[in-house]
């Protein structure tokens, strides 16, 4: 695989990493070899390959909006496709950089930017084979219209990951209620929907066949290393009117 050190190399990056605070995706390095992180990348890069054939991510364009500290992108890029990697929190784009410089990947390979998703046009970033929009869409006050603004851009597939609820009825629930948590002082707040309504969610933002990747470490209780407890895949569909959408009387 491309873009892996030497054991040596490997060894000394990691170390390296480790001087540097706040990871949070993990990104394989070498042998035995990794950055500091919560999520394993290379885990969530194995749930994403389930929902496509494979060698699919061979010579596609991937936008990765909250790319984070970028390991994933750099397990997409290993995989042949080429990523614009886009991140709005300086640390974490700056770990991306990092990773790039040190495992050789070429700029035009791995494009960084330092957009958050209302900062990206979607009529100026171009044609996409796959927008990928993970661990995001909770955090917002309005996740549908959060998805239906996802929904315009060109791009042949969107894989969206999110925190659901369990249950089989259109319920969304604010995070806070569930278990309650904290970050300088403050409560985290966000919207988990069942997957029956997220399904719906996607479908209304005008993405097509929207479908659970079905994958051993999402979609149920499984190992915690992959972020989101689901994982979404979705077609091209017909873009709604985000100003009409969001004054529907539902």
């Amino acid at each position: 695989m491309q873009f892996l050190l030497s054991e040596r190399e490997a060894a000394e990056a990691a170390a390296a990493a480790a001087a540097i605070p706040q990871w949070q995706q993990r990104c394989h390095l070498g042998p035995k070899a990794f950055t500091p992180g919560i999520w394993h990348s290379w885990d969530i890069a194995k749930v994403l390959d389930a929902g496509f054939e494979p060698g699919f991510w061979d010579g596609k364009r991937v936008l990765d909006i909250g790319a984070n500290c970028g390991g994933l992108s750099v397990e997409l890029v290993r995989r042949g496709a080429t990523v614009i990697a886009s991140e709005p929190y300086e640390p974490y784009r700056q770990k991306i950089e990092w990773l790039r410089d040190q495992l050789g990947i070429p700029h035009d390979r791995l494009i960084i930017q330092p957009h958050a998703l209302f900062d990206l046009d979607p009529e100026k970033t171009g044609k996409l084979d796959v927008l990928l929009f993970l661990g995001l869409a909770y955090h917002f006050r309005h996740p549908q219209l959060v998805l239906d603004y996802v929904g315009q851009f060109d791009a042949d597939h969107f894989v969206v990951s999110t925190q659901c609820i369990e249950g089989d009825q259109d319920i969304l629930q604010n995070r806070s209620d569930l278990t309650p948590q904290f970050m300088n002082g403050q409560p985290l707040i966000g919207w988990h929907a069942t997957r029956p309504l997220f399904l719906k969610m996607m479908a209304w933002a005008g993405l097509k066949n929207p479908r659970a990747i079905d994958h051993p470490q999402v979609n149920k209780a499984g190992p915690k290393t992959t972020t989101n407890n689901a994982y979404f895949v979705a077609d091209r569909g017909a873009p709604v009117n985000v100003q009409d959408a969001s004054e529907r009387f539902i």
